[in-house]
């Protein structure tokens, strides 16, 4: 099954908020699905560093691929 699901404005703001606040370095945890990510400001990168590659990953790929991250496993 294709996840047709693509980030609403209001999304995209979230994100770029998140990133504003968070320091260099930090971790983002969301613990309803179990996951932790490292933001890597200088790179744009948001890496998981624990949880499953799943529907949500793929979701956070595509909402902050729109503020020029790149999410990695």
């Amino acid at each position: 099954m294709t996840d047709t699901w693509e980030p609403s404005e209001s999304d995209i703001a979230w994100v770029a908020n998140l990133v504003r606040m968070m320091k260099d370095g930090a971790e983002w945890g969301l613990p309803g699905n179990k996951t932790v990510y490292k933001i890597d400001k200088k790179n744009k990168r948001l890496t998981l560093i624990e949880g499953a590659v799943d529907g949500m990953f793929f979701r956070n790929k595509k909402c902050f691929a729109k503020i020029g991250y790149e999410v990695m496993e």
